[in-house]
């Protein structure tokens, strides 16, 4: 949740204006918002609301599938070094981790599947 509310706060954009037009913004058709942060107010069309809130979205997926990453390598090792109990071991957990991390990355940078 934090890195998806850091976007918006990146852009400028107070969380009341996120909880407060969930319905009628952040989407391709929306009507203009004007937006009032630490640097003034500005107008801010459908677009432009559509691809904070995409960049939210993506914020928020790579910091699941980041923390999902670390922890199974944390909770596979728990008592002994990785190194001495060997990544390489469970081909499973291997591929299982190896196919989430390429289904992120092409899901966040192959433009034909981002919407727009």
């Amino acid at each position: 949740m934090l890195a998806f509310f850091t976007i918006f706060w990146w852009y400028d954009v107070p969380i009341s204006y996120v909880y407060n037009h969930g319905n009628t913004n952040w989407s391709l058709g929306a009507p203009d918002l004007t937006v009032c942060g630490n640097a003034g107010c500005r107008v801010l069309m459908g677009r432009q609301q559509a691809e904070i809130y995409w960049a939210a979205q993506s914020a928020w997926y790579v910091t699941l599938i980041s923390s999902q990453f670390w922890h199974i390598w944390v909770c596979k090792t728990r008592e002994e070094s990785i190194f001495r109990h060997g990544i390489f071991r469970n081909t499973v957990t291997l591929y299982g981790v190896l196919i989430s991390v390429a289904v992120m990355i092409i899901v966040v940078y192959v433009p034909f599947l981002q919407v727009g």
